[in-house]
C-alpha cells in the first residue's frame, strides 16, 4: 500500500496593513489559480470533463454528494448545508453568505464529539482504472462570524481536500493512495476564497495505483474538540473539480485528411496514432473492407491507392486498435476528377518578344484519351500556319505579334468538362524583358 500524504497547513504571511493585506491576498489567489490553470493546460490541449456532479451547488442541495465515512450515522444535514447569497452566516442576521461563483456554496461544520477530533465532509466516488491520471482542486473560505477557530489547547480547525484511490472493497481505512491539498486554518483571512489543489509531493497529476477501482474526492473539515468543548466554526466550499487527464488509449493525434486527385494519379491517406500497447490498423471504404488490388497498406498507418478511378471515390476510415480496444478515425473523402487537368505550362503565362515562337502545353488525364480544343478570348482557334496543335495538348503560335496578346488562352478538355487558362504578353524586341531592371521603385 502506498503511504499516505498528509496535509500541510498553509503558512502564508500577510501584511498587517489592511489595504496592503487585501491586495496581497488577491494577488496570491490570482497567482495560485493561474498556476493551476497553466499546469492543466500544459498537460494537454484536450477539453477535460469535470467528473463531479453538482460541483458549484447551484442546485441548492447536496445532490450527488454523500458524507465522508465514518461520519455517516447522522443525516447529511447534521454536518453541512447549501446556502446562497440571500442567506446569512450563522448566527448573524446581517452578514450575507459569500460565494465563489454563481449564487450558492456548501457549508461544512464539525461534529460535536467533545473529546476528540472529528473530520466530517462531503464526498463523491467515481470509477477509475489503474494507471489513470487525475487532477483535483476547489475553492474554500472561512466567513465571519462562524469562522474557523482553535480549541482550548490552541489547536486550529482545518479545511482541506483529499483524494483517495480505492480497490473494489472501497475500504476507506486502507486506501491504495491518499493525497491531500494544503489546508486553511485560523490564520487564513476571513471572507477570502482560497484555491486548494490536491498534489502528490507537489505534482498536480494523481496517478491511480495498480488495483484501483474508484477515485474518491473529499472536502474535509477537521474540528479538534477537547475537554468537552467544541470550538464551533465552519468552512464554505464552491466550484470544486475532479478531472480525468489520462491520455486516451488508443489516441488518434492526426486524423486522415480528404484527398483530391485526377484519374490515374496516386492517393495517400495517413493517420497518426498513439497508445499504451502495440497498435494495429485497418482501413475501410464506406464502412466496408478494402479489397481493391490497387490499395496498398490496408493494415498500416498509411493507405496508398494507385491509379485512382471514380469507382474509388468515397469515405475512407481507419480503425486503430490496441489492448485497450478499437478507435475509428473521422472519415476522409477521396475525390477523383475524370478527366482532370494536371498542369498547364508555363503556369503563370509568359511575356515574349514579337517574332518569337510560343507554345502552351496542358497535361490532362482521364478514363479515356483526352480530347483538346484551344480558344483565344472565347473564340475557337484553327490550324492555319500561325496556330498549330489546336486540337492537341500543345498549342503552337509562330512569329507572335501584338495581336496575339491575351490573358485568356483556354483549352477545353473532353468537350469542356474541364478547362485551363493561360496568358500571353507580346512586347517589342527591344524591350527589356526584366521587370524593375533599375530597382527604381525601391523594391526588389
Amino acid at each position: 500500500m502506498k503511504s499516505s500524504h498528509h496535509y500541510q497547513q498553509c503558512k502564508v504571511e500577510f501584511s498587517q496593513n489592511p489595504t496592503r493585506r487585501n491586495g496581497l491576498t488577491s494577488l496570491l489567489i490570482t497567482l495560485m489559480a493561474s498556476l493551476a490553470i497553466l499546469a492543466l493546460s500544459a498537460t494537454s490541449a484536450r477539453a477535460f470533463t469535470n467528473y463531479l456532479a453538482n460541483p458549484g451547488f447551484e442546485s441548492g442541495t447536496t445532490a450527488g454528494w454523500s458524507m465522508v465515512p465514518p461520519w455517516t450515522w447522522n443525516p447529511i444535514t447534521s454536518y453541512c448545508a447549501v446556502q446562497n447569497t440571500n442567506g446569512f452566516v450563522y448566527p448573524s442576521t446581517t452578514v450575507h453568505v459569500a460565494v465563489h461563483g454563481g449564487t450558492s456554496a456548501v457549508k461544512i461544520w464539525g461534529y460535536n464529539q467533545n473529546t476528540y477530533t472529528t473530520t466530517p465532509g462531503l464526498q463523491q466516488t467515481i470509477p477509475a482504472a489503474p494507471g489513470s491520471q487525475w487532477t483535483a482542486d476547489g475553492w474554500v473560505s472561512t466567513q465571519v462570524p462562524d469562522n474557523m477557530r482553535g480549541n482550548s489547547a490552541g489547536v486550529s480547525e482545518l479545511a482541506y481536500l483529499r483524494v483517495l484511490f480505492l480497490d473494489s472493497t472501497t475500504n476507506y481505512n486502507l486506501p491504495l493512495a491518499n493525497y491531500t491539498s494544503q489546508s486553511i486554518d485560523t490564520n487564513t483571512p476571513t471572507g477570502t476564497w482560497i484555491h486548494l489543489q490536491v498534489t502528490d509531493s507537489g505534482n498536480m497529476t494523481l496517478t491511480a495505483p495498480a488495483g484501483t477501482a474508484v477515485v474518491r474526492y473529499e472536502m474535509i473539515f477537521s474540528q479538534p474538540s477537547t475537554a468537552g468543548v467544541n470550538p464551533g466554526g465552519s468552512s464554505y466550499w464552491d466550484d470544486v473539480q475532479l478531472f480525468n487527464t489520462s491520455k486516451p488509449d488508443p489516441e488518434i493525434t492526426i486524423q486522415p485528411a480528404p484527398v483530391h486527385k485526377i484519374y490515374g494519379q496516386t492517393a495517400t491517406f495517413t493517420v497518426t496514432a498513439d497508445g499504451l500497447s502495440t497498435l494495429s490498423y485497418k482501413w475501410q471504404k464506406d464502412g466496408a473492407d478494402i479489397t481493391d488490388p490497387n490499395a496498398h497498406g490496408v493494415t498500416t498507418s498509411s493507405l496508398t491507392l494507385s491509379n485512382v478511378t471514380t469507382a474509388m471515390m468515397g469515405n475512407y476510415t481507419v480503425t486503430v486498435t490496441d489492448t485497450a480496444g478499437p478507435l475509428t478515425s473521422n472519415p476522409a473523402y477521396l475525390t477523383v476528377d475524370d478527366p482532370g487537368v494536371i498542369s498547364i505550362t508555363p503556369p503563370l503565362g509568359q511575356t515574349v518578344a514579337a517574332g518569337a515562337n510560343v507554345t502552351i502545353t496542358v497535361a490532362a488525364a482521364g478514363s479515356t484519351t483526352p480530347t483538346y480544343a484551344w480558344y483565344k478570348n472565347g473564340n475557337p482557334l484553327s490550324n492555319n500556319g500561325h496556330y498549330s496543335g489546336v486540337t492537341s495538348a500543345t498549342l503552337g503560335i509562330s512569329s507572335v505579334t501584338s495581336a496575339d496578346f491575351s490573358t485568356a488562352y483556354t483549352v477545353q478538355v473532353d468537350g469542356g468538362l474541364v478547362s485551363a487558362v493561360n496568358g500571353l504578353k507580346v512586347v517589342s524586341p527591344s524591350t527589356n524583358l526584366l521587370s524593375n531592371p533599375g530597382f527604381e521603385d525601391s523594391v526588389i
